[in-house]
């Protein structure tokens, strides 16, 4: 199996086949909206959630009983290494209040990486990034026409995309001017540059 994994062009296919092949012998459906989701719910109440990011599972349980029965099965299949609860997930720093029965999400260190990437670790924070229906259309009078030149453009697409990301995980917040920015991807001008 660690040859199809790591050693070719179709490792991941051929792993993600050896993947579900496992996890329908131990009676999971694959999700419909996303193939790396696999459940199982069982006749006594009992579910079983499992994410796979390629050899990284993170699995949801209605306890710890039937974690380790799960456990116990898919270990005589793979090689586990057991990292307990879940802390960190794809960059997000996961808090987990069991009295509140609530999960918290942050991505303060990815924030922190923008920033420093960026040179905005002295950014003043706002309430409203931008002005809802405002128009950025090049030609308008608040609008500037000097466009960015190519190595700017390139720094603003790579500023768009690392915020995509965040407003996707955990910052819906930046969504509307993410999206508001990001119709000006081929010809931005300095006015652009400087809502962000």
């Amino acid at each position: 199996m660690w040859r199809p994994l790591y050693g070719s062009c179709q490792g991941a296919y051929h792993f993600y086949q050896f993947l579900l092949e496992t996890l329908t012998n131990l009676g999971f459906t694959v999700s419909n909206a996303d193939e790396a989701l696999f459940y199982k719910f069982n006749s006594d109440d009992t579910y079983l959630v499992l994410g796979a990011a390629t050899d990284d599972f993170t699995i949801v349980v209605d306890s710890d009983p039937t974690a380790n029965r799960f456990l116990d099965e898919f270990e005589k299949q793979v090689e586990l290494v057991h990292l307990g609860q879940i802390t960190w997930l794809l960059g997000t720093t996961v808090t987990r209040n069991l009295t509140n029965h609530t999960i918290s999400l942050r991505q303060e260190a990815y924030i922190d990486q923008i920033c420093t990437r960026f040179g905005l670790q002295n950014a003043q924070s706002v309430l409203t990034l931008l002005p809802p229906g405002i128009d950025l259309s090049l030609g308008l009078e608040h609008v500037l026409l000097k466009i960015l030149s190519a190595s700017e453009r390139k720094t603003y697409r790579e500023v768009i995309g690392s915020l995509m990301y965040l407003s996707v995980m955990t910052c819906p917040d930046v969504t509307y001017a993410v999206s508001t920015l990001s119709q000006h991807l081929e010809n931005p001008s300095i006015t652009h540059l400087e809502f962000m």
